[in-house]
């Protein structure tokens, strides 16, 4: 059976080589696959599929360097329009989307706790609601939890969520810091890197500025010398160089716990670790810690 050939147009290569299938073949395929997603369907929630859903929009924005090198063997384009491709994943419209998925989520998390034939019901503690994200993530917990918008003040504060961990924070785009954090109420901790750059989204130096704009009261910063964007994810990203310091996924570690203890249980303990000395004894002296 014949090789099915992957050709770039604009160059000739031949990117990859894929076996040919019979019809027969496909059509069993094409059936074991209907069974799989008839089966998912039946045998899971709304919210665990919406779930999967977004984690895969994740995925495309967190390795769009590694997608577009694939767009540009795979079709022959420019980098500069596969990279324009990939962030229309992080478009305005998208934003507002996935702050409405949070207050959808919250709501259903309620009817089933109220609900008596719901297999929650009655076991969720929805009076301490922590909220975190990371890159595209982290834009959207901070959209949730106190940020304004230059555009007529707008907001999309969610008061249910009683603390947020953002992971590389960003800066808005229009209007200053200041007046986007000036009424952030709850209790926040930001994390970055002194390398955390993405080719979608902020630079280090914008996400430097979340921290001095929030008001005083639980708010707290991590800055990991030489930690890179995917400092906070399992694996580097396409395009990252160097070694990873696996003492910042300990730090990470050790300072969000904290933080959720003391900030969502009350623990009295943590609280006083985490305005103490505790955080210093996780990290390294060029790493940076403030609160205020």
């Amino acid at each position: 059976m014949s090789d099915y050939a992957v050709v770039n147009p604009a160059t000739g290569e031949t990117v990859k080589e894929y076996p040919s299938i019979s019809d027969a073949e496909l059509d069993t395929a094409i059936g074991t696959a209907e069974d799989a997603f008839r089966d998912w369907s039946q045998n899971s929630s709304v919210a665990e599929r919406a779930a999967i859903i977004r984690r895969v929009g994740e995925f495309h924005v967190e390795r769009r360097e590694e997608l577009a090198d694939i767009i540009i063997r795979e079709m022959g384009k420019p980098r500069e329009q596969a990279m324009r491709a990939l962030k229309r994943a992080a478009s305005a419209k998208n934003f507002v989307l996935r702050n409405e998925d949070v207050k959808a989520v919250l709501d259903q998390l309620e009817r089933w706790n109220r609900q008596p034939a719901s297999r929650f019901a009655g076991r969720l503690d929805l009076a301490r609601i922590g909220m975190s994200g990371h890159s595209f993530g982290g834009v959207t917990t901070q959209a949730v939890s106190g940020q304004s918008y230059a555009r007529g003040g707008q907001r999309y504060v969610d008061g249910r969520i009683d603390a947020a961990i953002v992971f590389s924070p960003s800066s808005p785009q229009r209007g200053s810091a200041r007046d986007a954090f000036a009424d952030v109420r709850i209790p926040w901790l930001v994390m970055t890197g002194t390398e955390d750059q993405a080719p979608i989204g902020d630079t280090v130096e914008g996400r430097l500025k979340v921290y001095p704009a929030l008001p005083p009261g639980g708010k707290y910063e991590l800055v990991l010398d030489g930690a890179q964007h995917s400092v906070f994810t399992d694996r580097p990203l396409p395009g990252e160089q160097g070694e990873r310091n696996p003492g910042h996924h300990r730090a990470i570690l050790a300072i969000s716990t904290a933080f959720w203890d003391a900030c969502l249980e009350q623990d009295p303990a943590a609280r006083a670790w985490l305005d103490g000395r505790g955080p210093r004894s996780v990290l390294a002296p060029a790493d940076r810690w403030q609160h205020k």
